[in-house]
């Protein structure tokens, strides 16, 4: 089946296997989150790691990244982006981001684009 001609259904039915399969370890990915995303951010890594695995895909705990939760002088979005300026996002293949409030997504993907990461 390697032909370039999987369906969705191919993949899912677990009619391909990946040659080399991917592995996010602690040093390739991180996840960032506020504190009060603690337990969501705990259940997010839970579960790539079930869905993933029958990929092939290897998931181990990321990097977790706590930003503090918000003060009364900005808004969350903005202690997230307090939070990763001078990040080293560079070291990660892949950064998830775990927003609880969509209101501050725009604020946070901006900073993101602005940095030349792809969010």
């Amino acid at each position: 089946m390697g032909n370039g001609n999987a369906t969705w259904d191919d993949y899912t039915g677990r009619k391909i296997k990946h040659a080399e399969p991917t592995h996010l370890s602690k040093e390739t990915w991180c996840l960032l989150y506020s504190e009060y995303d603690f337990d969501r951010a705990n259940k997010c890594t839970e579960m790539m790691g079930q869905a993933c695995g029958g990929f092939g895909i290897k998931v181990e705990d990321p990097e977790y990244i706590e930003v503090a939760g918000n003060d009364s002088k900005r808004p969350l979005g903005a202690g997230y982006v307090a939070h990763c300026k001078g990040f080293p996002f560079d070291k990660y293949k892949f950064v998830l981001v775990i927003i609880s409030d969509p209101k501050n997504k725009k604020m946070i993907k901006s900073f993101l684009d602005n940095e030349g990461i792809a969010s």
